[in-house]
């Protein structure tokens, strides 16, 4: 068990495989994760186009690549009441490609109600520490915040955990 399936399994996540046919496009291989949370009973089929929406528009704002073949695409959505995901290996290379150039080969895909972003935060951050553990290196890219960032974000209470945390949700503002 490799180091985010290690995180997956924590966080109670089923482990699948994404077949090639889903894996042509970012929107394709997220509606097959969305759509495989559904047929497991995580999702209810009402709510699959307003989440596969929220996680693409996540994924307009900046990719979810974090670099050494993993993506972490999420979102929150109204139409859950916990954290809940689906991690996904791909056989073939997957749509996304990451900051360090490899192909993404994991796919960890997150949802949290929107009404806790304590959860939200806490998942995300497992999956990061995780990331960082196996590789040393910050999620999405190999350096930390810039200090200006960091310095910015402590001048409004946030502390160095919440300043990681606020860096890899808006992790495309460094430069690769």
């Amino acid at each position: 068990m490799n180091y985010v399936e290690q995180i997956a399994a924590k966080l109670g996540f089923p482990v699948i495989v994404l077949p090639d046919a889903a894996a042509g496009s970012v929107e394709s291989a997220i509606r097959f994760l969305v759509d495989r949370l559904v047929v497991g009973g995580f999702l209810h089929a009402e709510v699959t186009d307003e989440v596969v929406r929220g996680i693409l528009k996540r994924e307009m704002l900046g990719s979810t690549a974090l670099g050494e073949g993993v993506a972490l695409p999420h979102s929150t959505s109204s139409g859950v009441d916990r954290v809940i995901g689906v991690l996904a290996h791909c056989s073939s290379a997957g749509p996304w490609e990451g900051p360090d150039g490899q192909a993404v080969r994991t796919i960890c895909l997150i949802l949290a109600p929107v009404g806790r972003p304590g959860d939200y935060m806490r998942a995300l951050e497992q999956v990061a520490q995780a990331i960082r553990r196996k590789t040393g290196r910050h999620a999405g890219g190999s350096r930390p915040l810039p200090p200006f960032l960091g310095w910015f974000l402590r001048m409004f209470g946030w502390n160095d955990r919440n300043a990681l945390i606020f860096g890899l949700l808006v992790h495309f503002f460094r430069t690769p």
